[in-house]
């Protein structure tokens, strides 16, 4: 991967380097089955942008195709995982001189053992952040995305389990944004309605600033 010394201040961190670089990313939330990847997807390609997943990142890690296997992680394994991720996302950073944006969907929180896992704030920072998008749609909906996606094994929880981690969630992305200073804005994904228009419209009148 190269020799990254140059970009870390005494302390090890990214810091230094994310204030000068053009490369900024465009995060998309929402828990599972809440239409993330289909959003991501479209907002991309209206923008000209790279799409990336931050679950790919840790598939390509884990030598597996299956995104079902990230639940199954320790959370030692998960720890290393996230750490060689951040040199992955640094390679991203770096051989990108020129302003430009990517797409990046993520999960602020996640359901491990029945409980809501929720990562620490200081983590965030490594994605140099140009706006934060949270996604949310009713439970009843979710519910029946998750069952008709019969390609994954998803986790089966009940409409109170969903509203309290969509509700997290929200939390969480206002204070990464409070934190970080970065644009936050939630969009309500409607199985008939599709927010991508509002959405796109949103992110350039951040990526002009």
């Amino acid at each position: 991967m190269g020799n990254w010394n140059k970009y870390y201040n005494r302390r090890g961190t990214f810091n230094s380097f994310l204030r000068k670089t053009n490369m900024k990313t465009i995060m998309i939330t929402g828990i599972k089955g809440v239409g993330k990847s289909t959003i991501a997807s479209i907002i991309s390609k209206e923008l000209g942008v790279l799409h990336m997943d931050y679950a790919d990142f840790m598939l390509q890690i884990m030598d597996t195709k299956e995104k079902d296997a990230i639940e199954t992680l320790s959370s030692t394994d998960r720890l290393n995982i996230i750490k060689q991720i951040r040199k992955m996302l640094e390679q991203q950073f770096i051989h990108n001189t020129e302003r430009s944006f990517i797409v990046l969907e993520n999960h602020l929180t996640t359901i491990q053992n029945k409980k809501i896992n929720i990562p620490s704030l200081e983590i965030y920072w490594r994605f140099n952040m140009a706006s934060l998008v949270v996604i949310y749609a009713n439970p009843n909906q979710i519910i029946s995305r998750r069952q008709l996606d019969i390609k994954r094994n998803r986790s089966e929880e009940n409409e109170s389990q969903i509203i309290s981690q969509q509700k997290e969630n929200r939390i969480q992305a206002d204070l990464i944004s409070r934190k970080y200073n970065v644009p936050l804005k939630c969009f309500y994904n409607d199985d008939n309605l599709i927010p991508s228009n509002e959405i796109c419209e949103w992110i350039k009148s951040n990526m002009l600033n």
